[in-house]
């Protein structure tokens, strides 16, 4: 049985990424920009991309953001930005080439942590008033020049964009076709730049609006809409699924981890719970840890040992939770009536 003195249920960074469908999708996503910058002097692999990653609520877009920038930093000789689509919610959604350029360069980072390189940047790569992405051009020469592979652009939270109103949001990602364009016509004539890798994380439910307002844009305007985009996104599409049960468990035991010894025990949860847990949270990460954090501080505040069926059961009568039934294949036996 664990000794558990501190509640280790809370959302943090500090630990591998947990989750065999959505750790094979970040290896997927690592090799597509591998393969852009393994030979970027050749046109064809130095094509700029970008690359959607969609999850649902608590599924863990911004762990797997951070999980992805360290990964690049710690094994590639790539630059990265990572950002948030909204840094200031007091000025929402700001659709400009200025801005975007500017939080490309105020945010970048280099796996040897220079920061020399970073102030030189910040400096020397500033965002004109007119902005063109003649800026992100130069600093694709700087890059190539430095050895840098690849520049990996990561933007969190794109859901965002909905708030803002569907014209914000297709302007704006307008303006993400606009950069690969750019790109494409900078490697037509001949000019040696780092390519650049643009991620996206949003909701699959802001990726399906966006789809569909975009045709009715195209349909309005008699135009492409976000046509040429969404062919340039191509199949550079990656879902991030919630936990199967072996998941709900090894998260569970990772964390508890952090707070005692290492072993493989689930205490001071008992299998039943962990079943329980599973079919209440659907899997969701954000759920799981929420809903065990409450268990355990009601655990430490009553100096209890352990989390058992009983425990679980006024748990989720107390926050009026409807306890599921097993999966009849599983077990004939009602989940409620195991407590």
């Amino acid at each position: 049985m664990r000794k558990i003195e501190q509640n280790p249920f809370v959302e943090r960074y500090d630990h591998k990424m947990i989750g065999k469908d959505r750790v094979a999708e970040v290896e997927k996503i690592i090799s597509s920009l591998k393969a852009t910058s393994a030979s970027f002097q050749a046109f064809e692999n130095a094509l700029p991309k970008i690359i959607v990653v969609k999850a649902g609520y608590g599924i863990g877009k911004t762990f797997t953001s951070y999980h992805l920038k360290q990964k690049l930093k710690s094994e590639l000789n790539f630059a990265i930005s990572s950002f948030r689509l909204i840094d200031d919610q007091s000025k929402g959604v700001q659709v400009s080439n200025r801005d975007f350029v500017s939080k490309v360069v105020n945010n970048i980072e280099f796996a040897s942590a220079d920061e020399s390189k970073q102030t030189l940047i910040a400096k020397d790569f500033a965002p004109t008033n007119t902005e063109d992405f003649s800026t992100l051009i130069n600093l694709g020469k700087y890059l190539y020049d430095e050895k840098v592979k690849n520049l990996v652009v990561l933007i969190d939270e794109v859901e965002d964009l909905l708030s803002a109103g569907t014209n914000k949001a297709i302007l704006y990602l307008t303006m993400l076709r606009n950069i690969y364009d750019v790109y494409t016509s900078a490697y037509s004539s001949g000019k040696k730049i780092t390519p650049i890798s643009i991620v996206l994380f949003l909701s699959p439910d802001a990726w399906e609006v966006i789809m569909m307002n975009s045709e009715k844009a195209a349909t309005k305007n008699a135009g492409a809409g976000l046509t040429p985009l969404i062919t340039r996104i191509g199949n550079q599409i990656y879902n991030l699924r919630e936990f199967d049960k072996s998941d709900v468990e090894n998260f569970i035991v990772m964390l508890l981890n952090k707070v005692s010894d290492e072993s493989d025990d689930i205490s001071p949860f008992t299998a039943d719970v962990i079943d329980g847990l599973f079919m209440i949270t659907r899997g969701n990460p954000r759920r799981i840890l929420t809903n065990c954090h409450s268990l355990v501080q009601a655990m430490l505040d009553s100096s209890e040992v352990k989390i058992d069926s009983a425990d679980f059961k006024a748990f989720c009568k107390e926050k009026n939770l409807e306890i599921p039934q097993i999966d009849p294949e599983d077990n004939d036996e009602d989940f409620f009536g195991k407590f």
